[in-house]
């Protein structure tokens, strides 16, 4: 998983079944100090160090070697690390990104296979558009967003995930619903208008699908 929890850094983890473990850091500015030291990753050379600098972050970031880059250099680095993850576990491995609204960027990568996204504004919901007309439909998506009529445009490839979990405070328009294509959907609200998912449970009901519904 590829996190982006805010601030300047990212981090790399590998979850398994009892865990996860976070692999490297990814810090978009470099430190006063002469311990970095070159490393080749998929061709390019980048600087890292192994330090505790981040130990304010928690205790994952403690030791980890961090990758310094400027910020316009973080897909760069993301990419090559991606390609490196990617000739080492093959495609044994499910790749996912989390990202919040301080830090969002979703970078073109291979076999990346679901996300989980914050949105606050209409930025946020214009680059995603960007991102999922130039990719391959997801398998699955979160999505934590605020009060909207319409989320993405009827077209989108959002509505082709085979499953989405949307997380929306009052979802009081859900015409979204009806562009949904995939199998299994999660939607979590305080309100909501009763009408609307009566309407989407019944285009559904002769179809094999998921519905869960949290009010």
């Amino acid at each position: 998983m590829y996190e982006g929890s805010g601030g300047d850094y990212k981090t790399v983890d590998v979850h398994y079944k009892k865990g996860s473990r976070s692999m490297l850091m990814i810090a978009s500015h470099r430190l006063p100090s002469n311990d970095y030291f070159p490393l080749n990753i998929s061709g390019k050379i980048y600087d890292f160090r192994l330090c505790d600098e981040y130990a304010k972050y928690g205790s994952f970031c403690k030791y980890l070697p961090h990758a310094c880059c400027h910020p316009y250099e973080d897909e760069s680095v993301i990419k090559s690390i991606h390609s490196y993850l990617l000739d080492f576990f093959g495609n044994s491995v499910k790749y996912h990104w989390k990202t919040e609204k301080d830090n969002f960027i979703i970078p073109q990568l291979p076999n990346l296979l679901s996300c989980s996204i914050w949105l606050e504004d209409d930025s946020d919901t214009k680059a995603l558009e960007e991102y999922f007309s130039s990719s391959s439909a997801l398998k699955s998506i979160y999505l934590s967003v605020d009060e909207r009529e319409e989320l993405f445009s009827a077209e989108s490839k959002f509505y082709q995930t085979e499953a989405i979990d949307i997380d929306q405070h009052h979802m009081d328009h859900c015409g979204f619903l009806s562009h949904f294509q995939g199998r299994q959907i999660y939607l979590s609200c305080y309100t909501c208008y009763v009408s609307d998912l009566i309407t989407f449970v019944d285009r559904w009901q002769s179809e094999k699908h998921i519905i869960i519904w949290n009010t």
